[in-house]
């Protein structure tokens, strides 16, 4: 493991710039993810957020004829 660390350290530039750029991508997601929930419990959605909600998961099901 040391090994990678040494090699993942001194690599170019161009090689740890997207590692990093997706790392920070995956972490602000989970914060994101995770603030959300945090909001959600504190400041409860009102009912039309609610309703806004239900339609926009329902407007992604294919509709049967």
């Amino acid at each position: 493991m040391d090994a990678f660390w040494g090699w993942l350290f001194n690599a170019p530039v161009w090689i740890q710039t997207p590692l990093v750029i997706l790392f920070l991508v995956i972490l602000s997601g989970a914060v994101a993810a995770g603030i959300i929930k945090v909001m959600r419990v504190i400041i409860p959605p009102s009912v039309a957020e609610n309703e806004m909600i239900d339609n926009s998961d329902s407007s992604q099901q294919p509709h049967s004829q």
